[in-house]
């Protein structure tokens, strides 16, 4: 464990090869004021604006699945979620199971029909 930054309350803890950030980090909070302050005030060329729209939706997207991973890592949270059952596929029966020269020979004559 080190702190870096002069100081300032920032701890990195390793964890095999990844280095992950466990601070005071502000939150989703800020990212969105920040988001709807671009939008109200946007940056002077329509590029800038479009890279940080990009930035600000991968932080949102970025931020909830590092800390999902920290809980998954530790066996706080499953690592895996169940599929409820009603959202399965149906399992084939015995009689459909294809081999792989049967497909290609269906799917040669169906390509074959598109010409």
């Amino acid at each position: 464990m080190r702190e870096c930054c002069g100081g300032s309350g920032v701890t990195f803890y390793a964890e095999g090869s990844r280095i992950t950030s466990h601070c005071s980090y502000p939150g989703l909070l800020p990212i969105i004021q920040w988001m709807i302050s671009l939008e109200r005030s946007p940056p002077p060329t329509r590029s800038l604006l479009s890279i940080e729209r990009a930035q600000g939706w991968s932080m949102l997207a970025y931020y909830p699945l590092e800390h999902l991973y920290y809980l998954a890592v530790h066996n706080i949270v499953p690592p895996t979620i169940p599929v409820p059952g009603f959202m399965r596929p149906p399992a084939l029966p015995a009689s459909a199971d294809i081999s792989t020269e049967k497909a290609a020979l269906h799917a040669t004559k169906l390509l074959s029909g598109l010409d």
